[in-house]
This record gives structure tokens, C-alpha cells and sequence, in this order.
């Protein structure tokens, strides 16, 4: 790894060790059985904020309708209220993002633009004060986001994080994929056991 003369060793070290975190989080989502994937996911989501000093993470999975989110795996620092499904039910400027396939990472929530004006006042509202969230796909198909946050101070996103964050929300993508699979089948074979 190239390192250049001006970089901390902590960073380099803090890097390394989210690299290994990240292995570690990939050989077991690998694994992962229908049974066994939401723990996994809320264990993953833990372990990425406590890795880079957040203060949150929520997935949040698309409505049948397709207007808003339903949180199923959320995990915040002991003590911070987690946000309401309420308030992040409606945010049109984040959608339209997410339902393109952009990630929308804000360092500060003055950066967002006019449009986003919703997304502002939930932030403001919350005590959010940096938040990176990424689309979630199975298929191909965009089923819901998974987002990271601080409330304890503002942070940078820079390229490297969130191209491996994006990797890891990738990898719960395919879990997620595999294991609707696996239930799929399963449900498929008791309804023939039912028949027989």
C-alpha cells in the first residue's frame, strides 16, 4: 500500500484494520443462512459505525407502494434516539437520488441543495450532522438503502470509505438475494409436501 509522506500512521492502521473488518464481514455474509441473515446484519451494521467512530446505521427496505422506507435493520450508540420511520417516510430528494442508483454522501447538512429541503429540516430536526446512504439492490432491482450517520460531530466522505462502504451494502445486497432464494425454494417445497 502506498502511503504518502503526509499521512498519519494511525490512518494507514485504521485503514487496515476497516480492510480486515470488511474480509472478515465478506466470508460470513457468504455463509449466511436465511435464518441467521438479520443478526448478521444488525452485528455488520454495529461493527461498521463502532470501525469508523459513527453513531448509526439504519437499513431500510422500499414500501410495496414504493413511497418510502420501512426500517428492518437499525443500530445506534447506547443512548441516541433512533429516528422515527415517520420522518424519513417522505424525503422526495433522497429518493429520486437513491432511485437512480446514486449514493448521497453530506459532510454538512448546509451542503444540501434547495431541493433537499426536507432532507435539511429531518436532519436538523434529528441532530444529524453527517450521513452517507446507499441504494440497495437485489437484482438489479432497488429494494430499499442503507445509511450511516454521526450526531456527535461532523465527518468527511471521502472516495476510498465510501467506495468500500458502497462494496458492503453490495454484500448485503447479495445476501439478501441468496437468502429470498433459499426461502423461495423452501417455501416452494413444503407447498409440495402440503400437496402430496
Amino acid at each position: 500500500m502506498h502511503r504518502s509522506p503526509d499521512e498519519p500512521r494511525a490512518d494507514v492502521g485504521d485503514r487496515l484494520r476497516f480492510e480486515m473488518l470488511l474480509a472478515e464481514l465478506s466470508a460470513r455474509f457468504v455463509g449466511v443462512s436465511c435464518q441467521s441473515i438479520d443478526d448478521e446484519i444488525v452485528s455488520a451494521l454495529r461493527q461498521i459505525v463502532e470501525a469508523l467512530d459513527l453513531d448509526r446505521s439504519v437499513l431500510g427496505q422500499l414500501l410495496e407502494d414504493g413511497r418510502g422506507f420501512v426500517h428492518t435493520h437499525t443500530w445506534y450508540r447506547p443512548g441516541l434516539v433512533p429516528l422515527a420511520e415517520s420522518a424519513v417516510k417522505d424525503l422526495p430528494w433522497l429518493a429520486s437520488m437513491l432511485a437512480r442508483g446514486e449514493a448521497v454522501c453530506i459532510s454538512h447538512l448546509d451542503d444540501l441543495p434547495e431541493e433537499a429541503a426536507k432532507e435539511k429540516e429531518v436532519g436538523h430536526r434529528f441532530g444529524l450532522l453527517s450521513n452517507a446512504t446507499f441504494p440497495l439492490k437485489v437484482g438489479g432491482q432497488l429494494i430499499g438503502a442503507v445509511s450511516f450517520g454521526t450526531m456527535h460531530r461532523e465527518r468527511e466522505w471521502e472516495d476510498a470509505l465510501v467506495n468500500r462502504l458502497r462494496l458492503f451494502v453490495e454484500m448485503i445486497g447479495s445476501a439478501l438475494a441468496r437468502t429470498r432464494a433459499e426461502r423461495a425454494t423452501q417455501h416452494a417445497l413444503d407447498e409440495v409436501r402440503n400437496l402430496r
